[in-house]
């Protein structure tokens, strides 16, 4: 059988577009190499957001010397197909739907704010309450929907549910 996560993830990209996550952690071995390579570091070098610098397409341009945290990391689709429980037809639809739903998204975004920063503005409307106007608030709708359908979606197949999209770190505030 051939190893999936040779075909799915140059085909996907999105743990590495901003889809997933927002930033990505590193370990201090990977933070000189990475400075090296142009990626700018964060959080005192524990951190690169997304999406990645280095993303060209779907794919990796620094492949052979990316940080550990790549290297190991399996998103739900791969480890599905990793063991066998769905087909690596099954998982490029997967990987394919994701990539739509991620366009819908981008498509609704204002021009200049990344999918990470609409995320981040998105959880924070969800978390507070109902405060905007009802004009204010149908502004967002479509936005706000958009992103609802995607992150439950990436939720269901793709992330690890130990590591959410965004931490509370991320939206500014502490735990």
């Amino acid at each position: 059988m051939t190893d999936p996560s040779s075909s799915l993830c140059t085909q996907c990209g999105l743990c590495c577009s901003g889809a997933l996550f927002g930033e990505v952690p590193i370990s201090p071995e990977d933070a000189p190499a990475l400075e090296q390579l142009g990626l700018e570091l964060k959080q005192g070098h524990r951190a690169f957001s997304l999406p990645c610098a280095r993303l060209e397409g779907s794919r990796c341009s620094i492949y052979a010397a990316r940080p550990t945290i790549c290297r190991t990391y399996r998103c739900g689709v791969l480890q599905a197909a990793e063991a066998g429980e769905i087909r690596l037809d099954e998982a490029r639809a997967k990987i394919a739907k994701a990539r739509s739903l991620t366009q819908a998204v981008r498509a609704l975004l204002p021009h200049g704010i990344s999918l990470t920063q609409a995320r981040r503005e998105w959880l924070a409307r969800m978390a507070e309450p109902a405060t905007e106007s009802g004009e204010s608030r149908a502004a967002h709708a479509p936005l706000d929907l958009a992103l609802t359908v995607l992150n439950l979606y990436l939720d269901r197949h793709f992330r690890d549910e130990r590591r959410p999209a965004l931490t509370l770190q991320e939206l500014g505030r502490d735990t």
